[in-house]
């Protein structure tokens, strides 16, 4: 078993308390995305613990997590979706749980570097890019988003500096900071989430 690094035990301290909270919010509010959101702490969380056990040196078991996290903040966000339109007008509650159908192609490409950054790049954006919409468009409609918007700035920053720097060759520091980033994001809107629960 390896030694703990500082980056890790930073992840380890902000996971675990936002992981708690989020899934508290989801039993106490019946919440479904919230409940996804938790699995998304939860594989981020067990990524980095894992990664320090022996039986998993041969298996890139951060990449799965960061796979397995990133499916599952979509699943979220179709529910989200979902939820948002009238009952008359939403569609089957199985066809939020798309996503997660990429979890099993994903060992065809796990070798290939090129389709699997791509396969990241494009899920991660994806997931950015809607969350930045629907949490704009909510503090629009009614306001008290403004941790969650936060939030979701770091997040772009996590991918903005995980990302760009691997096309210039450049990634010295890059994962840490991104790493950093990321947990700070979820951390923020872990609270972000909590505040907007004891608004309504």
């Amino acid at each position: 078993m390896l030694d703990l690094n500082w980056i890790d035990i930073t992840l380890i301290a902000t996971y675990f308390p936002a992981m708690i909270l989020i899934f508290n919010l989801a039993y106490t509010q019946r919440s479904l995305s919230n409940l996804f959101f938790g699995f998304t702490i939860l594989s981020l969380f067990f990524g980095v613990i894992l990664s320090y056990f022996d039986f998993f040196e041969t298996i890139p078991i951060r990449e799965w997590g960061s796979l397995v996290a990133i499916n599952f903040v979509l699943t979220a966000l179709f529910n989200l979706i979902r939820d948002s339109k009238p009952k008359f007008a939403r569609f089957p509650i199985l066809m939020t749980l798309f996503p997660l159908i990429g979890l099993f192609f994903y060992p065809l490409v796990i070798n290939n570097n090129v389709v699997k950054d791509l396969l990241h790049i494009t899920y991660q954006g994806g997931a950015l890019f809607v969350g930045l919409i629907i949490v704009s468009l909510n503090h629009i409609l009614h306001k008290h988003r403004i941790l969650l918007i936060s939030s979701c700035l770091f997040f772009l920053m996590a991918y903005l500096v995980n990302w760009i720097p691997k096309f210039l060759f450049i990634d010295d520091y890059a994962k840490t900071f991104s790493s950093i980033s990321l947990s700070i994001g979820i951390f923020i809107g872990a609270i972000g989430l909590k505040k907007l629960s004891v608004l309504k």
